[in-house]
């Protein structure tokens, strides 16, 4: 096997190279769309655009600032069939939910609904919505009458859902020395990038590039205030000795990373990369090598936890700066067990180098570190747990 890697290593090697030609010149302002994995859809259609609409449009944004709106049905379904890769949440006047869910199967991205009622519906009406959705439909978060409630809710689940939840890896089939390798080629060519845009491959960045980026970013959140203020306050603030702080407390650019390595956006991570490179010096200077077992607890739907499950004994690339509990019962603590449609799944890290303790409950995992999958099984507790094994880049050979 490890003649057939290696030769596949050369391959993708010079793939690398090509692709990393022409991600190099091109704009972040091509990939305006991918800066977040989760979009907001708003589906009404006695929608009054007046200044109470746009203050409510205004605080949808804060939550996710990629929000569609659309009043047909029709329109706003097509569109949610067309989405790849990002989560739906969906926000659904009372009179179009029962046609919703009768094609949720269709919607294989839809994460979660918000039933949103007007003063039309009566009480009695909307007392038998409610029953009817916790009946039959676990999608359905709530019915409400008011956006205060409906945006909390709303506010909570993202949180959950795509920033602490969402952890981009990719995996190393166990079975890959009995396939043909190019069905590897993702894994292989992600993993050499990230080594390369840590290392030799990225030059230095001057303040003109640093402010063509952060200016793409503004534009992108141009309706935006609370996430325009955050990224000023970044471009401010930033240095190399804040790069950690910045990176796991600022929801624009964790989002933006998150989604770039979740779709392979190789344009995206070199214009990033000066971060990465910051956060990477800190974690080289300051790592620790003993060998110590973390956790970290995450909620996924039926088909990402039936992908770990076919990895068992693969190999798992952690494709981002990963914060990790120093007990299991914090890491669970961290996630919201009440969920009708997602798993909980507790991960255990035995790791013994590239990491560093960022507080007395936590250390940050270093990107693109790669672990054998050695143990999946649910346990008494109603929980998944996983063990994970730190390997080195020559455990792949």
């Amino acid at each position: 096997m490890g003649s057939a890697v290696n030769k596949q290593r050369t391959d993708d090697s010079l793939e690398l190279t090509n692709l990393v030609k022409t991600t190099r010149t091109k704009s972040i302002l091509e990939n305006q769309d991918d800066f977040e994995e989760c979009v907001l859809i708003w589906l009404d259609s006695s929608i009054k655009y007046n200044d109470h609409w746009a203050d409510e449009v205004n605080h949808a944004r804060e939550i996710i600032n990629n929000l569609k709106i659309f009043d047909k049905l029709n329109d706003c379904i097509n569109f949610m069939k067309m989405i790849v890769y990002d989560k739906i949440f969906l926000i659904v006047s009372h009179q179009y939910i029962q046609s919703i869910c009768a094609i949720k199967s269709e919607l294989r991205h839809l994460t979660s609904i918000y039933v949103y009622c007007d003063e039309s519906l009566s009480s009695i009406k909307r007392t038998s919505l409610e029953t009817w959705a916790r009946d039959n439909e676990p999608l359905i978060t709530g019915v409400y009458s008011n956006s205060t409630d409906c945006f909390a809710q709303l506010s909570k689940d993202v949180y959950d859902i795509c920033d602490h939840d969402s952890i981009p890896v990719t995996y190393l089939s166990p079975q890959v020395k009995n396939q043909n390798l190019k069905q590897s080629s993702s894994f292989l060519i992600f993993y050499f990038f990230l080594q390369n845009i840590l290392s030799n491959l990225s030059s230095p960045i001057n303040k003109e590039q640093r402010h063509r980026i952060f200016r793409s970013c503004l534009y992108y959140y141009r309706d935006n205030d609370k996430r325009i203020e955050e990224i000023k306050h970044f471009e401010q603030h930033y240095d190399s000795q804040s790069s950690i702080d910045l990176y796991l407390r600022t929801k624009f650019l964790s989002r933006l990373l998150h989604k770039a390595s979740q779709t392979a956006n190789f344009a995206l991570l070199f214009d990033y990369s000066f971060i990465l490179n910051d956060i990477q010096n800190i974690i080289q200077e300051k790592s620790i090598t003993l060998t110590n077992i973390y956790y970290r607890a995450q909620n996924l739907n039926a088909d990402d936890l039936y992908r770990l499950r076919i990895n068992l004994n693969g190999i798992i690339s952690i494709n981002t700066y990963l914060d990790l509990c120093k007990t299991a019962e914090a890491a669970v603590n961290e996630v919201s067990l009440i969920s009708n449609t997602l798993e909980t799944v507790l991960y255990h890290f035995s790791i013994n180098q590239s990491y560093i303790s960022i507080s007395d409950d936590k250390v940050l995992l270093s990107i693109g570190s790669l672990f054998r999958i050695e143990h999946i099984g649910m346990e008494m507790d109603g929980v998944w747990h996983v063990h994970l094994k730190m390997l080195t880049k020559d455990d792949i050979n």
